[in-house]
């Protein structure tokens, strides 16, 4: 299975500890996926420097998950970025038009984000957007439960936009993956960040995901 390995940090040193471990153990081209939230809209603040993420942006394919206010979410900075790939939560409804535009401008890839309790009648995924992230947890912290709710979302999805690349964030191991059928269900990737750096060998638990 596609392994995005989440990066959500909580200050500095945390920042560049995981891109240390990443750049030890991830093969070239991997894709890095990096929380950026703020309290008007996630229930914390992450760490994040995008001239550390430069210094990186030739080793790893880097995602944005923006965990923005509607209007944050159109600051340029985000597209001037290393980010290769900006997701955006389609719950805040923002100016697609807008995004769009400056994606085509600056050369960047937009993903949406669904969240798990999401009500599948109102989601809406704009013309031209590819790439699906389900997110299976609250926005914030890492670590939590993988809601089940979240099955209803991808089943959805899945039978809507059936060439849509979708991935699954939040609450994810080999153990969730299995028991749930994620990848019978339709289920492309997965966002892993808790499982992996607070494990003792954070590359074997990388290389489990991998293997499923």
């Amino acid at each position: 299975m596609k392994v995005s390995v989440g990066v959500n940090a909580k200050n500095k040193n945390d920042f560049l500890d995981q891109l240390k471990k990443a750049e030890f153990f991830l093969p070239v081209g991997a894709n890095l996926h990096i929380d950026i939230s703020k309290k008007n809209f996630s229930s914390i603040n992450s760490f994040f420097d995008f001239k550390i993420l430069k210094k990186y942006s030739h080793r790893f394919n880097l995602e944005g998950h923006l965990m923005l206010s509607k209007k944050d979410v159109l600051d340029k900075k985000w597209f001037l970025s290393p980010l290769k790939v900006l997701f955006i939560h389609s719950s805040i409804s923002p100016d697609w038009e807008k995004i769009f535009q400056l994606a085509k401008k600056y050369k960047k890839e937009i993903g949406v984000v669904i969240d798990f309790d999401d009500n599948p009648n109102k989601i809406f995924i704009p013309k031209g957007a590819k790439k699906l992230l389900v997110l299976a947890v609250i926005p914030g912290k890492s670590g939590q439960k993988f809601h089940l709710k979240t099955l209803k979302i991808i089943c959805f999805l899945r039978k809507k936009y059936p060439r849509a690349i979708i991935s699954v964030d939040g609450g994810i191991s080999p153990q969730i993956i299995k028991q749930l059928k994620l990848k019978r269900m339709g289920v492309n990737g997965v966002v892993s960040s808790s499982y992996i750096w607070d494990a003792e060998n954070p590359a074997g638990q990388y290389e489990d995901l991998r293997r499923i």
